[in-house]
């Protein structure tokens, strides 16, 4: 395909993405069949998908679809036949905040024609994010960029040739291919969306954490922190700084800081000589959260200068293993 420019190269904010997706809820509207039926068909199959998502009984036939932006502070209200409301909450690279998505959803269930058993709440995210506990706890169900991907795919190969939907489906690949290409990247040229790509990978793979930007006067970082283990005198966790691996404490009692910093790096400093890892003793600061000590670079390589995900899993299994001993050792 030859090389053209596309709209949402140009339209990145969360409005443009309202847009195309009141575009796809409209396009599912009976009265549009005739003028492109692929279109019409991928918009139905839109909202199917999301009935799915909350296994609910698809409707027999769609007769009516009322599209409402920005309803008391909803991105999207979507009505279905008139007894039946999808609510959609569409975020590009932030996330959700002041419990507005609690807010929203008893916003549209006050309407008195609506039982809580027909609203259908999705959370629509083209980003990366590492924590939806606060988005699944206000019942929205998740709706990701490889959803829409996914849908967008299908949906191209039954014949939609629309220039919009086509835009839109090769914005989506390209971003999928940013987050997606630390696999093929030399370590050493990895940059904002390799680390997240590949922070939602280890997670995928059964890492227990979080991640996300960490902002500080040095131009910040993207962290992951997980393996977290609480005594009455610190906490202890694992975060992943990038390249390097570092042993953290948290300790609440200021006159306590250093006193547990020093005992900490030196148990580890001391007892890593029978594992794959070298740990190594870091330059101190003495705040509420300290390093104690850093691998510093826990990345395994394929021979090629590229990452070995599942070497890496086996470093950070040790490390996990390793914590582990020195947390029952050291008392």
């Amino acid at each position: 395909m030859d090389k053209r420019p596309n709209l949402f190269s140009h339209g990145t904010s969360e409005l443009s993405q309202d847009a195309f997706i009141c575009l796809l809820a409209e396009w599912a509207k009976p009265v549009y069949k005739e003028t492109d039926e692929c279109l019409h068909e991928a918009g139905i199959d839109f909202i199917r998908i999301i009935y799915d998502l909350h296994k609910k009984n698809f409707p027999t036939s769609i007769k009516e679809i009322k599209i409402t932006k920005q309803f008391k502070g909803l991105d999207i209200l979507i009505e279905v036949n008139g007894n039946q409301a999808i609510l959609i909450e569409d975020k590009t690279y932030t996330k959700e905040h002041s419990n507005q998505l609690k807010r929203y959803y008893e916003e549209v269930a006050k309407l008195e024609k609506y039982k809580e058993s027909d609203l259908l709440p999705i959370y629509y995210k083209i980003g990366n994010q590492s924590d939806y506990s606060a988005v699944i706890d206000a019942k929205y169900m998740l709706f990701t960029r490889r959803h829409m991907l996914e849908f967008l795919q299908e949906n191209i190969d039954r014949g939609v040739q629309d220039q919009i939907f086509l835009d839109y489906y090769f914005y989506l690949r390209e971003i999928e291919k940013k987050y997606d290409s630390y696999k093929s990247l030399p370590l050493s040229e990895w940059k904002g969306e390799d680390w997240e790509g590949f922070y939602e990978e280890l997670k995928q793979r059964g890492i227990k954490g979080q991640y996300g930007y960490v902002a500080n006067p040095n131009g910040g970082f993207y962290a992951l922190w997980w393996n977290e283990q609480e005594d009455n005198d610190c906490r202890r966790y694992l975060q992943l700084e990038e390249g390097r691996l570092c042993f953290k404490i948290y300790v609440a009692d200021q006159h306590r800081r250093k006193e547990l910093r020093d005992k900490w790096s030196k148990a580890l400093i001391e007892r890593n000589h029978n594992f794959s890892f070298n740990v190594e003793k870091p330059r101190f600061g003495n705040g509420r959260y300290m390093t104690v000590a850093v691998v510093r670079d826990y990345r395994v390589g394929d021979g090629k200068g590229r990452i070995d995900i599942l070497g890496t899993m086996g470093v950070l299994g040790e490390v996990e293993k390793f914590l582990k001993m020195i947390n029952v050792i050291v008392k």
